[in-house]
């Protein structure tokens, strides 16, 4: 990574897993998503130490990088790479191998209370999502419909069907209901195993567009500088639907999650000098097209994401798709006709991924005033 200097990389890939990235796309005709899968390893390749071997420093034994070629490539160790891959939600992979799809939002208490007594917030999703929408909406309508306790059953069901009717594709997040403020100043913090905040994608009725049932389907990676722990994507699929303001969410925290927050000194500063990426990558517009996005990037998303994390570089790629169109995406960087590329290949894709992280490495450690 000769681009990089002597600096180091924490970079998270923050991509596109929803079901239109298995189309074909470019002169070669193959999947975009197996082209964004060979993208990935390439780059990460390049940016993470191939083979390491322990070396006795300075009275212990250490961990080195064992390339060869330049002097630097022992700093390798100190780079890591991140993966977020969201659909409609990212995923998280709970007790027995079980996987959740997970929001990071956070919604409103006291939305449309005359509604119901409970909120959304009040609604355990995990337990609802085995029934079907006619069988909620038939409960909302009569008792007699209800499992019991009938009465409290019945007002969740009234609440969890105003969520359904202001939400035709059936994927949980409706842009009324969400506490757009609050999902900002809390976007820090891991929200998955909150009730409001999950279900699992095993026999579920209720919700659409989350994807497959198989907790395989995709998942994420925390930062790492072990090449063979990203070996998993290759495995990975796309289905479901779009909803990128999931994925940076969670990537901002996978990328945060990096900072050693160390009384050491010079542990502290060498993470701070450290370029820090986040990389979006995605095929297609919002689906559904809620309004969300849009509405925590006015709501200082992306500006936070930089002020929390040091040096912090953001761009977007659009795979066979003008993210660079996108308003979402245009408020989220800093400067839209750079930090967005759009691309039509593979070989572009890659190309245009070492061309952002080269303009990255440009901005390490600087925390601009935005």
């Amino acid at each position: 990574p000769a681009y990089l200097g002597d600096n180091n990389i924490d970079i998270v890939f923050v991509s596109d897993f929803s079901g239109s990235m298995n189309d074909k796309w470019g002169s070669s005709r193959s999947k975009k998503i197996d082209d964004l899968k060979t993208a990935i390893d390439q780059i990460s390749t390049k940016i993470l130490c191939k083979k390491i071997r322990q070396d006795f420093v300075d009275g212990e034994w250490k961990d080195v990088c064992d390339e060869p070629g330049e002097d630097t490539t022992g700093d390798k160790l100190l780079n890591r790479v991140g993966f977020v891959p969201f659909n409609v939600r990212t995923r998280e992979i709970v007790a027995g191998n079980r996987a959740n799809a997970t929001s990071q939002l956070s919604y409103k208490n006291g939305y449309k209370a005359y509604l119901s007594p409970y909120s959304y917030n009040d609604i355990d999703w995990n337990y609802w999502r085995t029934y079907s929408a006619s069988e909620v909406y038939n409960c909302a309508y009569r008792q007699s419909y209800c499992q019991s306790p009938r009465s409290e059953n019945q007002n969740y069901a009234k609440r969890i069907r105003d969520v359904l009717e202001a939400d035709r594709y059936a994927v949980a997040d409706v842009y009324n209901y969400v506490d757009l403020p609050t999902s900002v100043s809390t976007m820090f913090t891991d929200k998955s195993g909150l009730k409001p905040n999950f279900y699992g994608v095993s026999g579920t009725r209720l919700f659409n567009a989350h994807g497959s049932s198989y907790s395989s389907q995709f998942y994420n990676i925390p930062l790492s500088n072990k090449l063979s722990d990203l070996d998993s994507i290759k495995s990975m699929w796309a289905d479901g639907g779009t909803a990128a303001f999931q994925g940076i969410l969670r990537g901002s925290q996978v990328l945060h999650d990096g900072d050693p927050n160390s009384t050491d000194e010079e542990e502290q500063q060498a993470y701070n000098k450290k370029i820090k990426m986040l990389l979006i990558l995605s095929d297609g517009q919002e689906s559904p097209n809620n309004g969300i996005l849009k509405g925590l990037v006015d709501n200082g998303m992306c500006d936070k994401a930089r002020a929390e994390i040091p040096g912090l570089y953001i761009g977007v790629i659009g795979i066979d798709f003008r993210a660079s169109q996108q308003s979402g995406f245009q408020d989220c960087v800093v400067n839209p006709s750079e930090d967005i590329i759009d691309v039509s290949n593979l070989d572009e894709l890659i190309e245009k991924i070492e061309e952002l992280i080269r303009k990255g490495s440009k901005t390490s450690g600087i925390t601009k005033l935005y």
